[in-house]
């Protein structure tokens, strides 16, 4: 029995047609060159209904009048040019079989990101089958046809390159391609293949999605707005407020962005991981069992999943560790000019005081765009070897030298979190102060208490103060409010192990409302809690490399106690009213590397 057109199309866009079902709409479609142009636009359209269903439901609302309006409206100013499908209907049946598995969308389970049944398959059918009964021209002809035997009655199916573009490629480094090649400014459009041999590539979609590939990497672009088929290989995704719900699929996933920055690797087996920097994201597996449904999982900042054909998901996200962030290459510039990907991962963040160490020596200027804190050296201050560039070298105990921000005080706002991050060299374990952050203090003529420190301990037995002394060779960072000279008051948080010596190390102090936390190359080595408060309101100033230019010496006390002068280099210094998370500091330490190695 002849089977009906509308069941069919319907169940194409479920998922459920089968073999059969797939060889009589080939014939149907076949009966009339335009049903496939119908086809191919309802095509797009369901596509387009789950990106905007995705969209209003982060934002709480869905109307599916309203959203079919709009696309409606859409596609009047934009429409689509046709596509015969024909060859690939079978294949584009596989995949929808095997998606349709995934168990419907629960807010509460957060299982899938499918938008109603009701309002894709019957809505998108039903435009369907009312576009091919009341298109003009798709009517049954009331009299057999005029056929001129000169005319192409049947247009062949336009060529790949007359697709519509979808991205473009934007840059490319040491870009090895296979089949074909490509140019950096080529248009990308949808259908075509990228087989990335080695090296790294820059696409940008047209919604301002940004994509590193990862050579060896094969990559899809798909008919679906904002949507990538990684095949294998690595990739990573910085996607803007506009182009929420990019998504990329893999042979075993679905990541679905929510506004965010993220990386996806797929081995030669399918096997899919994710990992994600900045924002959020939803893991889901395709699952080609029948008696398992599709499970997924949101995943936010700082943590990954992973799904493979054996076992599906894995449920329990893993923290990312330094090694994760390396993995992924973010940004081109990070490896064409690291000192500048650096520069521009530090300035996201929006410090207070940014200080590199690149200019004259009588003058360190504020690279945050601030006009003022930029910093006077103090002493005899030279310029050593940096991460990038030049780094402050400090190198003698015996005098006091040092960088300090002395033109204007600077106020934190109102916050209660700040974070302290710099990188240094010390020649040798010995006590000497990195950063540290003190009351407003241009005249430098009485004795200097801080709000916060940042300093290296000596090692055992050259210790003065007894409560430092079950700590040598670490790290110190300090918060004391009020800010006062008495050491029996603020707390102290220590890194636990030795600092190692004559190599760079990042340093990162974050007090974030009642805690404090130290990180030593991107890992947390202390954390402890501290109900200690900020006076908004108090006038501060920044320094580093020394702890007192005032008060040098004083009875029974050595003047190491006073001037803590560091010995070694300090770079990539900077202050900020935040606290940075772990994800960001792990990023800056990765950055920070590249310069080492280069």
């Amino acid at each position: 029995m002849e089977r009906d057109p509308a069941e069919l199309i319907e169940a194409y866009f479920s998922g459920e047609l089968d073999a059969a079902g797939a060889s009589a709409l080939r014939a149907w479609l076949r009966e009339d060159p335009s049903r496939f142009e119908r086809l191919a636009s309802e095509s797009r359209l369901e596509a387009a209904l789950n990106k905007v269903y995705q969209a209003r439901r982060l934002q709480g609302v869905f109307d599916s009048v309203d959203v079919l309006d709009e696309l409606l409206r859409d596609a009047e100013a934009h429409p689509t040019e046709p596509v015969d499908i024909t060859d690939a209907l079978e294949r584009d049946r596989r995949e929808r079989a095997q998606k349709r598995t995934q168990a419907p969308h629960d807010i509460s389970r957060r299982t899938d990101f499918v938008i109603p049944k009701w309002v894709v398959y019957g809505g998108v059918a039903a435009l369907f089958i009312a576009a091919v009964i009341f298109w003009p021209g798709s009517q049954p002809p009331a009299t057999p046809p005029v056929v001129d035997n000169n005319a192409n009655t049947h247009q062949p199916a336009p060529p790949l390159n007359s697709a519509r573009q979808v991205a473009t490629l934007t840059a490319q480094h040491d870009a090895r391609w296979g089949t074909p090649s490509f140019s950096v400014g080529d248009g990308l459009r949808a259908g075509q293949r990228l087989t990335l041999d080695a090296g790294l590539a820059e696409i940008t979609t047209e919604r301002g999605t940004v994509v590193v590939l990862q050579g060896p990497c094969t990559l899809r672009l798909t008919e679906a707005d904002d949507t990538l088929y990684l095949q294998r290989g690595r990739l990573a995704a910085d996607v803007p407020p506009s182009a929420v719900g990019f998504t990329v699929e893999t042979p075993t996933a679905r990541v679905v962005d929510y506004g965010t920055q993220f990386g996806v690797e797929v081995d030669n087996t399918g096997a899919t991981e994710t990992a994600v920097f900045e924002g959020e994201v939803e893991l889901g597996e395709l699952s080609s069992d029948a008696d398992r449904p599709a499970r997924s999982i949101r995943l936010t900042a700082g943590w990954s999943s992973s799904v493979n054909k054996e076992d599906g998901l894995r449920r329990e996200p893993v923290a990312l560790t330094g090694q994760d962030h390396a993995r992924f290459v973010r940004s081109i510039e990070q490896v064409q000019d690291p000192g500048l990907a650096y520069q521009n991962a530090v300035l996201k963040s929006k410090p207070l005081v940014y200080w590199r160490f690149d200019g004259e020596t009588d003058h360190v200027t504020n690279e945050a765009g601030q006009a003022r804190w930029a910093g006077k050296p103090i002493g005899r201050v030279a310029k050593g070897e940096g991460l990038f560039g030049s780094a402050v070298e400090l190198s003698s105990q015996a005098e006091t030298i040092g960088v300090v921000g002395t033109d204007s005080p600077i106020h934190l706002g109102q916050t209660d979190a700040y974070t302290l991050e710099a990188w240094c060299l010390a020649k040798s374990h010995h006590w000497g102060r990195v950063v540290g952050l003190a009351p407003f203090n241009p005249e430098r003529t009485k004795k200097i208490t801080y709000l916060a420190i940042v300093e290296l301990l000596n090692k055992e037995g050259g210790i003065t103060l007894p409560f430092l002394q079950d700590h040598p060779s670490q790290a110190r960072f300090l918060h004391r409010n009020p800010p006062e000279a008495d050491t029996s008051k603020g707390a102290n948080l220590f890194s636990g192990k030795e600092y190692p010596v004559n190599q760079w190390v990042h340093i990162v102090a974050v007090k974030d409302h009642g805690v404090m936390r130290l990180y030593i190359d991107g890992q947390l080595v202390g954390e402890q809690e501290d109900s200690q408060g900020l006076d908004k309101d108090l006038p501060l100033e920044f320094s580093i490399g020394f702890s007192d230019t005032a008060h040098k010496a004083e009875s029974g006390i050595t003047p190491d106690y006073y001037l803590r002068s560091f010995h070694g280099r300090i770079d990539e210094v900077a202050l900020y009213n935040t606290a940075l998370p772990l994800e960001t500091i792990q990023h800056h330490f990765t950055l920070g590397r590249t310069g080492i190695k280069n």
